[in-house]
């Protein structure tokens, strides 16, 4: 299984370190910006699960709260229960961007190569390198990654689509532009699918290995999870059936 914490990040167990609040659903991990200098005391009370410091003298380069797949106040329920949360170190320039947000100091080398690391790492959970491209406020059954500003109407942080090519260069977006699709599959439990639609979550996503609790959910000695068309009621199903999801959703892409 993928480690809870994130390999060479400098641990600082916060309030809600240890599940202090429970396991959120690593679905839809959150991109935050600080508006702040040194937010190291707010990521211990409990505000996030990943600090990225603007330099790397500053402990290690990014400081790791509670665990990766940990409940932490990053954002109001419910989408703190979707995570983890993730803080870069930025302060406003003024005004907003053509892509909604508002404009902040740009990234720093050491916060590329650690959001870099962070996705990466959040992908080996499972976790799409994708990120949400669409209304603001209409998030639920996205399966990937999304900016703050679309989950809270009174926020306005998250990354550009040009910070995030830095960070995923060959990640598929929610646009399609030379990435991988997702594609959204009603999944039925005598094997079948029915497609939807081309963009959003896969129907039988592999978990061997993941977990117990991953999800939510308690994965016994199942290893597959099945997505519904909305892409957040889920049910596992056994490998014969997860088998048979793939085979029959491959086919109708072919």
């Amino acid at each position: 299984m993928p480690d809870l914490w994130l390999p060479g990040a400098y641990i600082d167990k916060g309030v809600n370190a240890g599940y202090k609040n429970g396991r959120c659903q690593m679905i839809r991990p959150v991109e935050h910006a600080t508006v702040g200098s040194d937010s190291r005391g707010v990521g211990r009370r409990g505000y996030m699960n990943f600090l990225v410091h603007r330099e790397a003298s500053r402990e290690n380069g990014c400081t790791q709260y509670a665990e990766i797949d940990s409940v932490t106040w990053h954002s109001f329920e419910p989408h703190r229960l979707f995570g983890p949360g993730v803080e870069y170190e930025r302060l406003t320039t003024g005004g907003m961007n053509a892509e909604g947000l508002s404009n902040f100091e740009d990234l720093t080398e050491n916060q590329i190569e650690w959001g870099k690391r962070i996705h990466a790492f959040c992908h080996e959970w499972g976790v799409p390198l994708d990120l949400y491209n669409g209304p603001r406020y209409e998030v639920d059954g996205w399966f990937g990654w999304v900016n703050h500003k679309d989950i809270d109407p009174s926020r306005s942080d998250g990354l550009t689509r040009a910070e995030w090519n830095l960070m995923v260069p060959s990640g598929p977006t929610s646009e399609g532009d030379g990435g991988l699709m997702w594609n959204v599959f009603y999944g039925n439990l005598d094997g079948t699918v029915t497609f939807i639609h081309g963009i959003g979550a896969v129907v039988a996503f592999r978990l061997v290995g993941r977990p117990v609790g991953m999800f939510g959910l308690p994965m016994g000695e199942l290893d597959y999870i099945g997505f519904n068309v909305n892409g957040m009621n889920t049910r596992l199903v056994t490998p014969e059936v997860g088998n048979k999801l793939e085979k029959a959703s491959a086919k109708l892409l072919a």
